[in-house]
């Protein structure tokens, strides 16, 4: 890391890090910032990279793209009342086929439009999952459980 940083990334800045692939140091911007464990985003990449050994970027460079528009507001939650959960039928509730999942804001990438998304994801860590992992899987009451807590 640059030593005379004097500031630690923010989202919306251009960082310069090492890329392992041959380039000296690769321009991106910063997606996210995880300062409880140490690493951030960049766009384009879901590899996390470690704080301490990226820097400011002293202008960003013209390669980089500019930073994606913020996301419209998030659509509502989608929690069922208890009321409704009596509707499901309970052979339907026993079944370990149900994952959590959480919105997300997916920005336009190419051809495809933005737009938020509802990936599954494990509902201690918030990391994604496969859900069609059968391990992942669990009963309706204890997805909604889960999810409330």
């Amino acid at each position: 890391m640059n030593t005379s940083q004097t500031r630690r990334p923010k989202v919306g800045d251009v960082v310069i890090w090492h890329d392992g692939e041959g380039h000296d140091w690769a321009p991106a911007r910063v997606r996210e910032i995880h300062p409880d464990r140490g690493f951030l985003l960049i766009d384009g990449s879901d590899t996390g990279l470690p704080i301490e050994e990226v820097r400011l970027a002293d202008e960003p460079p013209a390669d980089v793209p500019p930073r994606d528009p913020p996301a419209p507001e998030k659509p509502p939650s989608a929690h069922i009342a208890d009321a409704d959960v009596e509707s499901i039928p309970l052979a339907i509730r026993e079944l370990r086929i149900h994952v959590c999942w959480a919105w997300r804001w997916e920005p336009a990438r190419g051809r495809r439009k933005a737009k938020w998304d509802k990936p599954p994801i494990d509902p201690r860590t918030g990391f994604d999952i496969d859900a069609t992992d059968p391990a992942n899987w669990m009963t309706f009451d204890e997805a909604l459980r889960t999810a409330r807590e």
